[in-house]
């Protein structure tokens, strides 16, 4: 680049520009970037982001690479997550991500788009000699598919018109560069006030003259050779935690858990029971109504809560659809209520839609939305004038140290706790039994039901080989900040969502596979999405949206570009999505992207098409505020219009068929 027109106040030239046409024709476009500050703010924003002064691990490629940046005047500001180098010259950015001792997932690399990288940037420009010396060092490299590259054939198609996209704060180009010992993602952001992903001003360079490996304390297991799986196995094992099966049930642990469960059904009018279909939860459900069962005369009304928060593992989901029925079979007359979060605040709404990244330990957006809400209004419509309502709990000390921390602060001396809804207190009447009590229970206790036994539910656990804990159900959850101790407390052995990315490894949902094989597209599906997580592979925009063209620093939220990609191994390995949360996705991204300076790609518009039962034909005045100013989707096809065209032509074949005869 032309290091003096990058200066704030000029003309902010992107690079000389090749494009090939065809196969043998080679055409110049320069393109001149205008002026952002009338279109896009930057200001400093509250998302803190870790930035350290050296990557994690490096070799000798990298020093090389480092050594190269450092001679040639570039400022380094910073390592942000371990692997991924932010540098400047001038008021240009660019963005190293490292691969040195793992190898990237090649679905993660977006497809080739056969162009190289002469074909975009001359090669007598800064980036320019970068990636000449790059090539030097015998690195290959691949350029994805990318809303950048839209942008930019479109500028080159149309010369005279300039394709105002390119200007976006979101958007960037990305060239993979590859070697044997080391892969090297590089993001060009051209023109950009604020650096990208949160840095700050430049930094002194870090000492590269020796080989230098980082092993945090997180790694020593992996260095002995012990996973942290067996290491939390062995100590749960050592708490009673184990699943294995007693001779018989301590008669002084069921009489505590009976006595507990009468005193609530004498002491309360109205009883709200809160099911995830775990062991926990069940073994509640049984010991009420079995206490129901025997005290027919009992007035306390009963009422049953689960969740479906649209992921649930199907399995599961299918175990409480069961359970469900065969309560409602019963002469007990006790409803049993599903609850769902709305379609705005659903997954993949929030993932393809909202440009959401896949919930992690420093972002657990799903447990609000997905479970805690859909919760709070339930148990709010429950409520009696005047009266508490006692949810059951079936929470236990032994479960965890987050669970027994929880049950100790609610508790206390006291029998009944408290719940962030006024009017609702808590009991946990089995928060003193062990895991190996809990099974032993449903091993000699039967179901009040006939055709699905407890065995059933035995067997989800022995599937799963390990998931000792649960995810709670959206009822049970007291505040939002246990319910993000406990939606991913556990290393892997979990049961709950299938796409959960909050905890490291998903042990029980890999296990139980084996013998669901219909849980092997949620297994490959999962790693696509904690894959998405990693900065290194580019799908985050590298500024904070603040909407209305505003922006400031930090990780950012998921290009299209990586929706795009998710949404393309959805379709592959047949994850179904609801047709109103894919179109009200393509509505928010219409109403969110295009203002930000995206353009919406065919690319993105076709892999979010692919998951609806129909294509919707001619889109372009869906959601149009003038055309279609109630965002109703007008003049989309749909399957009923699908429907009625094969029906008027069968009739017409009949017809046909008949008039020949």
């Amino acid at each position: 680049m032309n290091d003096e027109k990058l200066k704030r106040g000029g003309e902010c030239p992107l690079a000389a520009c090749y494009s090939r046409v065809g196969k043998s024709l080679l055409f110049f476009h320069a393109v001149k970037a205008k002026c952002m500050d009338e279109r896009y703010q930057f200001t400093e924003g509250e998302q803190r982001v870790s930035v350290s002064q050296s990557l994690k691990k490096w070799n000798n490629t990298v020093r090389s690479v480092w050594s190269y940046l450092q001679n040639n005047d570039f400022d380094f500001h910073g390592v942000v997550r371990d692997h991924s180098g932010v540098f400047s010259k001038g008021n240009g950015f660019i963005v190293i991500h490292h691969f040195t001792h793992d190898k990237p997932k090649k679905q993660m690399q977006g497809i080739d788009s056969d162009l190289v990288w002469r074909d975009i940037i001359s090669a007598d420009t800064t980036l320019g000699n970068l990636f000449v010396f790059l090539e030097q060092e015998d690195f290959t490299h691949m350029i994805p598919e990318q809303v950048f590259i839209d942008a930019f054939i479109h500028s080159l198609l149309l010369p005279h018109e300039w394709d105002w996209h390119l200007e976006s704060p979101k958007n960037k180009l990305m060239v993979w560069f590859e070697k044997d010992d080391t892969t090297l993602l590089i993001e060009v952001f051209p023109a950009k006030e604020m650096a990208p992903y949160g840095v700050s001003g430049a930094l002194d360079w870090p000492d590269l003259t020796y080989e230098y490996e980082y092993a945090s304390s997180l790694e020593w297991s992996e260095m002995f050779g012990i996973e942290e799986v067996q290491v939390t196995a062995l100590v749960r094992a050592a708490n009673g935690e184990a699943l294995t099966i007693l001779e018989e049930m301590p008669s002084n642990a069921l009489d505590i858990a009976r006595m507990a469960i009468a005193k609530i059904m004498t002491e309360s009018r109205r009883v709200c029971l809160a099911y995830s279909g775990g062991k926990d939860s069940h073994a509640c459900l049984l010991l009420v109504l079995h206490y129901l069962l025997v005290n027919p005369d009992c007035q306390t009304e009963v009422i049953v809560v689960s969740s479906d928060t649209g992921v649930e593992n199907m399995v599961l989901k299918e175990h409480i659809l069961r359970v469900k029925e065969r309560v409602e079979s019963l002469p007990l007359s006790i409803p049993f209520y599903i609850v769902e979060p709305e379609e705005e605040d659903s997954f993949y709404t929030c993932v393809i839609g909202k440009g959401y990244s896949p919930p992690s330990s420093l972002f657990k957006w799903c447990v609000r939305r997905l479970k805690l809400e859909p919760a709070q209004k339930i148990l709010e419509q429950l409520l009696m004038p005047e009266e508490e309502i006692c949810l059951i709990l079936g929470s236990r000390d032994m479960e965890s140290s987050t669970r027994a921390r929880s049950n100790s602060k609610i508790f206390g001396e006291e029998f009944y706790g408290t719940h962030s809804i006024p009017g609702i207190k808590t009991a946990a009447p089995i928060r003193s039994w062990t895991a190996a009590e809990v099974v032993t229970y449903l091993v000699h206790e039967k179901a009040p039901w006939e055709g699905y036994s407890n065995h059933h539910l035995l067997h989800l656990y022995g599937s799963a080989a390990g998931g000792w804990s649960e995810c709670p159900t959206a009822a049970a959850i007291i505040n939002e900040n246990d319910a993000v101790k406990a939606c991913g407390s556990s290393s892997g052995a979990r049961m709950g969502c299938v796409t959960c990315t909050v905890v490291k490894n998903d042990d029980s949902l890999r296990n139980m596979a084996f013998d669901y094989p219909e849980l092997h597209r949620y297994v490959e599906m999962r790693a696509v999405l904690k894959a998405s997580q990693d900065i290194r592979y580019g799908g985050y925009t590298g500024y904070q949206r603040k909407g209305r063209g505003r922006f400031s620093g930090g990780i950012g939220d998921l290009t299209l570009d990586a929706r795009t990609l998710i949404l393309e191994h959805m379709h592959a390995l047949g994850i179904k999505w609801k047709e109103k949360e894919a179109l009200l996705s393509y509505q928010i991204v219409l109403e969110r992207e295009i203002s930000e300076g995206i353009a919406i790609s065919s690319r993105f518009r076709e892999a979010l098409f692919a998951m609806l039962p129909v294509h919707p034909g001619v889109v372009g005045s869906m959601y149009h505020p003038i055309w279609d100013p109630w965002g109703s989707g007008v003049d989309r096809f749909t399957e009923e219009d699908r429907a009625a065209i094969e029906r008027i032509m069968m009739e017409e074949k009949e017809q046909r068929l008949e008039e020949a005869i």
